[in-house]
C-alpha cells in the first residue's frame, strides 16, 4: 500500500489521501478499518486492538515507535494509521477547533461510530453529514 498527498480544495494545508494513487475518503477508510477489524476476529486476534491503536494514534497526531511497540499489529495495519492520522490531521485543517468546529474529532467520532456497529449505516451517515 502506497500512501500520497495531494493539495486539496479546501486551503492551503488541505491534504487529499491518496492509496496507490486512488483518492480515499473518511467513508473509504471507515470500511477498510471495518473489514480489518473482522480479518482480525477471524484469526483470533482482538478486533478492539485494533480500535484503540488507531484511536492512540489520531491523539497523538502521528504513528510513533512507541505506539507501534504497544500494539500488535499488522503492515497493512501500521499503514492504516498513517492514513487514519492523515485523515484526522486533514479535519483539524478545513475544521479548526478554534473557530468552534470539531476538527479531527469529527473523523474519530465517525470513525469509532463505524467500528462499534462494524457498518456503515445511512443512519450514520446521515449524523455526519456525509451524503
Amino acid at each position: 500500500m502506497k500512501i500520497d498527498f495531494k493539495q486539496g480544495t479546501m486551503g492551503e494545508n488541505d491534504r487529499v489521501v491518496l492509496v496507490d494513487g486512488e483518492r480515499i475518503t473518511m467513508l473509504d477508510f471507515a470500511e477498510m478499518a471495518i473489514d480489518n477489524m473482522q480479518v482480525r476476529e477471524a484469526s483470533g486476534l482482538k478486533p478492539d486492538d485494533f480500535m484503540i491503536f488507531l484511536n492512540n494514534c489520531m491523539e497523538a497526531k502521528k504513528v510513533t515507535n512507541k505506539l507501534l511497540d504497544e500494539f500488535f499489529h499488522t503492515k497493512t495495519e501500521e499503514d492504516m494509521a498513517q492514513i487514519a492520522v492523515a485523515l484526522y490531521n486533514n479535519e483539524e485543517i478545513i475544521k479548526p477547533q478554534e473557530q468552534g468546529m470539531r476538527g479531527g474529532e469529527f473523523f474519530r467520532d465517525f470513525l469509532n461510530e463505524c467500528l462499534f456497529h462494524q457498518e456503515v449505516t445511512d443512519e450514520i451517515l446521515d449524523k455526519y453529514k456525509l451524503r
